[in-house]
């Protein structure tokens, strides 16, 4: 007669590579998790050996073009490629500060393109005028839409102005408050 598994026992035979301390206990979720987990460290493994194999076998390519080459070949050799990495850095460190501008500017990275500051002085400057110009015409956008909805006519206030843009003091101290607020709201003078 067969023996059937316990679903615990079959989820430790499924998961391979999964620590079997007291694995009834993880539940099934866990359990791929911790698998996730191991695989990724792995992977990472694999990915470092790797790079620092290609680092070893570029540097070897590097000695093998340099060997039949004089002294002044290998220097001007190495010049460019140092002249070739101070350039990648230069762009690296660019395009850092201009993402970093943009986002402080509160504007998004695929703007990145259209700044053309080489410095951060002028990078700054090139994200402000550009970020200004967005706003003037997001500014110009909504009030072509307002007058549009308005059919050109600029809005009414809620008020009328009483007529008289100065009031004297004695009169306006003999007013009720509302009426008061109402002088005050129509931004007419308070005159002794």
């Amino acid at each position: 007669m067969s023996e059937t598994k316990k679903p615990e026992e079959q989820t430790q035979n499924a998961v391979e590579g999964v620590n079997p301390v007291k694995i009834e206990e993880v539940s099934v979720q866990d359990q791929i998790k911790i698998a996730m987990e191991e695989a990724t460290s792995t992977f990472k493994s694999e990915i470092a050996g790797l790079n620092r194999k290609n680092t070893e076998l570029q540097e070897s390519l590097k000695q093998k073009n340099l060997e039949g080459k004089t002294e002044e070949e290998k220097n001007e050799a190495l010049r460019l490629e140092n002249e070739q990495i101070i350039k990648s850095n230069k762009q690296l460190e660019r395009e850092r500060l201009v993402n970093q501008h943009l986002d402080s500017a509160g504007l998004p990275l695929d703007f990145a393109k259209r700044i053309i500051g080489e410095d951060e002085a002028n990078i700054e400057i090139d994200i402000k005028n550009f970020a200004s110009y967005v706003d003037k015409l997001a500014q110009e956008k909504a009030d072509k839409i307002v007058n549009e909805r308005l059919g050109k006519k600029d809005p009414e206030s809620g008020e009328t102005p009483l007529g008289e843009k100065e009031i004297k003091r004695k009169d306006f101290q003999n007013l009720s408050p509302p009426e008061q607020m109402k002088i005050v709201n129509a931004g007419h003078k308070i005159i002794d």
